[in-house]
């Protein structure tokens, strides 16, 4: 049976559902959301409303057809955003990216991962102020950003397909894309660096091996040639080879959790387009009485992230030896750090991410109070 029909699909859905969407994955413009509607007509709208006021009055008669005009105009930014996006999302993305420091000072740590002691007789912006790191829940693995925003991330291995047959890549490849357009339920990043693959070890190998090895006739003088050619070959072989790292980055908003709590009347708001800011507008002239305080919010969205992550995890969790745990939160917070600045955070840097401070504690001693 010839095998050459076979095609391989690598299609991984556009958008990951919502509540507010029009057009799911439509040809050229991908997806489209309530609001990106009113992004594009309200300012035609406006324009048909109030250009008689504005226009010279010869141009008064052709009001509606600028209006028309400034719609199509409008309607071209679908084309120019991401599939994958929707309009609001990606002027919200572009806003965020542009109100944050774009030249950042790092400040330098030494072997142990401790940074230097030096005086600064001019203060530097600090690079927190770039990656929006507030503080991390250790006994969680959890980074929170300054918008109250609880971050974590899962590393995948990847599933190993390259000696696969072509008809597990396919079913590998469908049950992937059935998961992530049937399965999963809210928004993630993935994060995919390359890095270097490091052969110094059988280099070392090769070069004991040699070093062992007594030289006396033209047989060893062959073998020790062959070695000199092995060690300089593998060297060169590690500083062109590369493996990618498979992280999945899961967020909880604050906000996601106060409307959940306004949900619980069954108002309907969330099935209608447009129904979030609705309630948003709600919760602003109804103040937080409607809400849980801001110890519960979070105790919430602890709670919150950790049955996201182990649905996500399991979601994804497809194909043969892929694998996925929980990144530290060391980790969590180095690879945002690299993401950000584009520099890769050594494992021995790590450590000077994190502040350790010793704490009183109260106990009893042989039944004394201590």
């Amino acid at each position: 049976m010839s095998k050459q029909g076979l095609s391989i699909s690598t299609f991984i859905p556009e958008s990951i559902g919502s509540k507010d969407i029009l057009f799911d994955n439509a040809p050229i413009i991908g997806t489209v959301e309530f609001f990106d509607g009113v992004i594009i007509f309200f300012p035609a709208f406006l324009f048909l409303m109030m250009g008689e006021y504005i226009m010279p009055s010869f141009l008064e008669p052709y009001t509606v057809l600028f209006s028309i005009l400034i719609a199509m105009m409008g309607s071209t930014l679908l084309i120019m955003k991401p599939k994958y996006m929707s309009l609001y999302e990606w002027f919200d993305i572009m806003k965020n990216y542009n109100a944050r420091e774009k030249e950042m000072s790092k400040n330098y740590t030494d072997e142990n991962g401790k940074p230097f002691n030096s005086i600064s007789i001019v203060p530097d912006d600090d690079t927190r102020r770039l990656t929006k790191v507030d503080s991390i829940y250790p006994e969680r693995d959890v980074v929170e950003l300054e918008d109250g925003t609880l971050v974590s991330m899962l590393e995948f291995k990847g599933s190993n397909l390259d000696m696969a047959s072509p008809e597990q890549v396919i079913s590998t490849v469908s049950q992937y894309s059935n998961r992530l357009s049937s399965q999963l339920q809210n928004k993630i990043q993935f994060y995919m660096p390359m890095r270097p693959i490091s052969l110094e070890s059988t280099a070392q190998q090769y070069t004991k091996h040699k070093d062992d090895m007594n030289v006396k006739n033209i047989d060893d003088q062959f073998m020790d040639m062959y070695l000199d050619d092995r060690i300089t070959w593998v060297r060169t072989l590690g500083t062109s080879s590369f493996v990618r790292e498979q992280y999945v980055i899961v967020a909880v908003e604050e906000n996601e959790i106060i409307r959940n709590d306004m949900s619980t009347g069954d108002s309907g708001l969330n099935s209608v387009p447009g129904g979030e800011f609705i309630q948003d507008v709600m919760r602003g002239l109804m103040g937080k009485s409607v809400v849980d305080s801001n110890q519960e919010i979070k105790r919430r969205q602890l709670r919150e992230i950790s049955t996201r992550r182990d649905s996500v995890g399991g979601t994804l969790n497809v194909g043969p030896g892929n694998k996925y745990n929980i990144v530290n939160y060391k980790k969590c917070t180095a690879l945002i750090k690299e993401f950000w600045e584009g520099d890769k955070i050594q494992a021995d840097e790590m450590d000077a991410l994190s502040n350790s401070h010793d704490v009183m504690i109260g106990g009893i001693n042989n039944g004394e109070e201590q």
